[in-house]
């Protein structure tokens, strides 16, 4: 690829507004809004994506745009590091569908993920076939890609657990459009099924949204609903009966409320081993917060959280997202809001922290504070420095910029962990795999659940997942519930790590040595700012593979300082300022890196100011 590798953008490079921003103080946290690349692109966007499209480990970024007009949408490749470039040679942005959800899986087990894309105004939906390395091609047959849909959002999902990922879309038109669509995978053919509650009941809606809710081993369903139809919950009796057929089952409060719900998430933020429920309504009216009642009562039904902001208050609800910003241990909460009736009414997003299982919203946040008229959103660690940063969808007519924000949360030193799943027998992206991860948090033992999954929220996907793990040293156990019905389990695994778990093979768990694991290097630069010399300390506690460097705001390399294996010890190493060649570099920020093997790696901004 040549004409889309750089275009007006330029190498897109956000690490230079990213560095720009002050260390935050200690139990504080910010986000830093990247002015540049992805953000700067204005148009109907819908859905975001943050996936590894082509390979490399690290997370591209996938935008839809969704509007009365014929918008390409938008792929951009991370070069590491957090530089990206706008690819607009690829298959997947040059078909303008008119889209609003996107989804990514490895339907045909081949080793990447690839897109699903569902359009409205009754126009055809779209599977792209990842051809590796970021080259996709169009399928251009069978039902998926041949029906005309007034679709909203869509997800990947194994419900029946055969290894192959079946497609469900979420519709929201009329007469013949309205009903939604499910279709499952025979062996890389897709059949439509009809008869099942979830494609009969002739609701309006916006999102489906698939998780275990019951703890028995397959995935189930919650059909967030528009124009005042009961959302729905749908329980897979795979487990019980041997076939993946669903009931349509009274959930408790969450299913009892008539609401304009546009987007419903699952996730534990009581840290109780059951997934709980964020609905996020539109038109003004209130949200809710519903808890899972599974490990109180052993009956898994739901209860609204009527004391709590979440479901206090009401606004404008689009998307929503959990997910742990500040790396402390428990899930916070990303609720977009807009498409008003109003073109002109913008409006801002809601951000709540999650303080011991109470959600507190949070007004000064720049995400909670930018206005916007927003769709979808998406989390991941786009720099590769710990922590979540985010990506917006926003659409006002075709003139309002997408927003990206870079969590500087790594400031605070909390551990973290993210797991990547490769399916053998299951799916090859793992979509549904349950992965538990036990660590001592703050003097107690906590347990976090997660589910890898093909979609989160109202037009928002990642394919990772992400714990935040406070003071831990090391992550006690992390067993995986593979859709197959095996399990794995690893011990004494090293936190501040990217872990790839593939079913059925042993996984080598870096920097565990049947010993003591690092979980921080005690990596530090002193003074910072500083004139004519930095030291830049940190130790090992055995000997490892070190590579030490310092590179400026471009993210280009300009002195390697360590380039070998070390033995365990304290090392402190000196940084005059100046470059490979010992010419003097300009005053401003630049940014050391280490890595320790293939697992850890760590950064600190240094200011130079001569």
């Amino acid at each position: 690829m040549t004409s889309g590798r750089r275009d007006s953008y330029g190498a897109l490079a956000l690490a230079v507004c990213a560095l720009l921003f002050q260390a935050i103080p200690a139990g504080a946290q910010n986000f830093s809004r990247i002015l540049d690349g992805p953000a700067i692109a204005t148009g109907s966007s819908r859905s975001v994506n943050w996936v590894d499209a082509d390979g490399d480990q690290d997370l591209d970024l996938y935008v839809t745009s969704g509007g009365s007009l014929y918008e390409l949408n938008e792929y951009y490749r991370n070069d590491g590091g957090g530089v990206f470039w706008r690819d607009t040679t690829a298959a997947i942005t040059l078909d303008s569908l008119r889209a609003d959800g996107s989804a990514w899986g490895d339907y045909d087990n081949d080793g990447d993920p690839d897109l699903l894309v569902v359009s409205w105004y009754g126009e055809v939906n779209a599977i792209f076939e990842n051809d590796g390395g970021g080259a996709f091609t169009r399928v251009t047959t069978g039902l998926p890609s041949t029906t005309g849909t007034f679709s909203e959002g869509c997800a990947w999902v194994d419900a029946d657990n055969d290894g192959d990922l079946d497609i469900f879309i979420a519709n929201s038109g009329s007469g013949a459009f309205r009903n939604n669509i499910f279709y499952r995978n025979d062996a890389g053919t897709y059949a439509q099924v009809t008869g099942e509650p979830l494609v009969t009941d002739n609701t309006i809606s916006r999102q489906g949204s698939w998780a275990d809710y019951d703890n028995d081993g397959d995935q189930d369903l919650y059909l967030a609903n528009e124009s005042n139809f009961p959302n729905h919950l749908y329980r897979n009796e795979l487990i019980e009966t041997g076939t993946a057929n669903f009931s349509d089952i009274d959930g408790g409060d969450a299913t009892a409320a008539f609401q304009e719900s546009w987007s419903a998430s699952w996730g534990d933020y009581d840290n109780d081993g059951d997934f709980d429920l964020f609905v996020a309504n539109w038109s003004g009216q209130k949200n809710a917060l519903y808890r899972n009642e599974l490990t109180e009562s052993g009956d898994a039904t739901f209860s609204l959280i009527a004391d709590q902001d979440p479901t206090l208050n009401g606004g404008w609800g689009t998307g929503s997202n959990w997910f742990d910003w500040d790396n402390d241990g428990d899930v916070d909460l990303l609720l977009t809001n807009g498409f008003t009736t109003n073109p002109v009414n913008t409006r801002t997003n809601w951000y709540y922290r999650n303080d011991n299982g109470v959600l507190n919203r949070n007004t000064t946040h720049p995400t909670a504070s930018d206005a916007a008229w927003s769709y979808g959103a998406s989390f991941g660690d786009y720099d590769a420095d710990g922590d979540l940063d985010v990506a917006v969808a926003n659409w006002q007519g075709t003139g309002q910029a997408n927003y990206l924000y870079r969590n500087e949360a790594d400031v605070l030193g909390n551990a973290w962990l993210t797991v990547k799943t490769v399916g053998t027998t299951s799916n090859g992206s793992g979509i549904g795999a349950r992965i538990r991860v036990s660590a001592n948090i703050g003097g107690n033992d906590v347990n976090q659940i997660r589910e890898i999954t093909g979609s989160d929220g109202y037009c928002g996907h990642q394919l990772r997942a992400h714990y935040g793990l406070g003071d831990a040293t090391i992550v006690d156990s992390l067993i995986v519930n593979w859709p197959s019905g095996q399990t794995q389990v690893l011990t004494n695994v090293g936190v501040n790590q990217l872990l790839t778990v593939t079913e059925g093979v042993t996984t080598e768990v870096p920097l565990d040595m049947g010993g003591s694991v690092p979980s921080r290097l005690q990596f530090a630069v002193a003074p910072n700012p500083f004139a004519s010399s930095a030291v830049i300390r940190y130790a090992l506690e055995r000997p490892s593979r070190v590579a030490l460097a310092i590179y400026d705001v471009a993210g280009r390399e300009v002195r390697t300082l360590v380039s070998g294996v070390q033995s365990a010890g304290a090392y402190a190493h000196e940084w005059d300022g100046r470059d490979t060649r010992g010419r003097a570099l300009p005053s401003g920020v630049y940014l050391s890196r280490i890595e320790v093997g293939d697992s850890i790696r760590e950064g600190r901004k240094i200011v130079l100011a001569r």
